[in-house]
């Protein structure tokens, strides 16, 4: 989810929030009283099967483990049912109202060429539910992703594989964002191909580089409107703490979240040591 996260990118320096330096890694050790040992990894969605790798420290700690959770139980057999159930815009708004005619024209042409069918069946649906139908034309080639693997991963280890959040709370989240704000974030990503490709190119870079704390620094660089950020990564930071928390104290858990999400001070990782636990850098 969040695809224009994705198609982001800002040449940030890695430093928190406080401007202090920080550890370029992605995996992160969550111990403490009352949870089994456990471990947090910044995924990306999407991303070229190219530049795709899990890493041995990723495949060491997944082996530590004994269940997966990631922002949505992807394995659910309903997950596709439910996503469809709530990709809906509420109060009759449709994309044809949203968006200027050319960009309607343009992205019912870009999904003809990518998926097979125009834009006329997913009229109601929320815009940025439209990006990531077309974040495919920008990884370029066959997209890898993360999640899929470490659900596979689970299934060779016979894990069960858990969401931190249901689907319906997370479209809810993009119904927080004004629809107008989202369309004309679609069209703008639409507009200057050349542009999106470069941007999605420099986060893989800042990705590849483990540089946690320069994305989470990019959201800020998205969401000019601090409460758009608050809505769209804080508030749900906040919601996942002690749903991590109940899931560690059963059993020692792999978690997989978006690597926006770790950083600043209202970061995932932050939350964890605020609550209590001891978070290490596995370098």
């Amino acid at each position: 989810m969040l695809p224009f996260l994705l198609l982001l990118a800002a040449l940030m320096p890695a430093q928190e929030v406080t401007g202090q330096p920080v550890e370029e890694t992605l995996l992160w050790k969550v111990e403490g009283e009352g949870i089994a040992p456990s471990y947090v990894l910044g995924t990306i969605h999407v991303m070229p099967q190219s530049r795709f790798v899990v890493k041995d420290k990723v495949k060491a700690a997944f082996e530590e483990t004994e269940q997966l959770v990631l922002e949505l139980d992807i394995d659910d057999p309903g997950l596709q049912g439910a996503i469809m159930a709530n990709a809906g815009m509420e109060g009759g708004e449709t994309l044809e109202k949203l968006l200027p005619a050319r960009a309607y024209e343009a992205i019912d042409a870009q999904l003809k060429s990518l998926m097979g069918v125009g834009l006329a069946p997913f009229n109601t649906f929320k815009p940025m539910l439209i990006a990531s139908f077309l974040v495919a034309k920008y990884v370029g080639e066959q997209p890898a992703s993360f999640e899929v693997s470490l659900m596979q991963m689970a299934a060779e280890n016979n894990m069960e594989v858990l969401g931190l959040e249901t689907v319906a709370e997370q479209m809810e989240v993009f119904d927080r964002i004004a629809y107008v704000d989202q369309a004309a974030d679609l069209v703008e990503m639409i507009d200057d191909e050349t542009r999106t490709k470069a941007m999605f190119n420099e986060l893989m870079l800042k990705y590849l580089q483990e540089d946690q704390a320069g994305l989470y620094q990019m959201m800020g660089v998205y969401f000019d409107d601090p409460s758009q950020l608050d809505v769209m990564i804080h508030a749900r930071n906040k919601n996942w703490i002690p749903r991590m928390v109940e899931q560690a104290s059963k059993k020692s858990t792999f978690f997989g979240v978006g690597a926006g999400h770790l950083g600043g001070e209202l970061g995932v990782l932050a939350l964890l040591k605020k609550a209590g636990y001891t978070v290490t850098p596995i370098m």
